[in-house]
């Protein structure tokens, strides 16, 4: 399950839906919208609870489930797309960890609700990617990618699977 915490956060709100593919003119009910604060938004990381927020919105008319972000089927769902002044790209993803107690969970999110991913973007032990040097600014474009693959435990636990993308936006990381 993703860490909560409220000291020292820098809210970065992403809105992903739980749609599925987005198709040309997504049905009434189903959004993909990014907001912030200000443009371009500054995320600091001095201090280990700095961090920003993704926010997965079901706006469909029926409960949708999403795997936990504890187990192997949850923890690399989420990543980020980014990109420099100078046009070069890269992704941003969880560091490869080990499970040692490994079970198929899953959320369930109503119609209307939305799931709050909590990202310490300055934590190395978890990502790899985010521009974040001591005494350093970095403005780049960035975007939240959602993939979650189908599995045969997708399909016994009916959890969502698919591909979504975040509306790509500014931001100045500081350290």
């Amino acid at each position: 399950m993703a860490r909560s915490s409220t000291s020292g956060a820098v809210l970065l709100m992403l809105m992903v839906c739980l749609s599925g593919a987005v198709p040309a003119e997504p049905p009434v009910g189903f959004s993909l919208s990014f907001s912030a604060g200000q443009n371009p938004q500054r995320l600091f990381a001095l201090r280990p609870t700095d961090h920003f927020h993704v926010l997965l919105a079901n706006r469909g008319d029926h409960q949708q489930r999403i795997w936990q972000t504890w187990n192997y089927w949850g923890y690399y769902t989420l990543s980020f797309q980014i990109t420099d002044s100078a046009g070069k790209s890269w992704v941003v993803k969880k560091r490869n960890t080990m499970f040692t107690r490994n079970v198929p969970s899953f959320l369930a999110i109503p119609p209307g609700q939305t799931y709050v991913f909590d990202i310490y973007f300055g934590d190395k032990h978890d990502w790899d990617g985010f521009p974040i040097r001591r005494g350093e600014e970095h403005t780049v474009q960035i975007r939240a990618l959602y993939d979650v693959p189908v599995s045969s435990e997708s399909k016994t636990y009916e959890v969502w699977t698919g591909h979504l993308k975040s509306e790509s936006i500014q931001v100045t990381f500081v350290r």
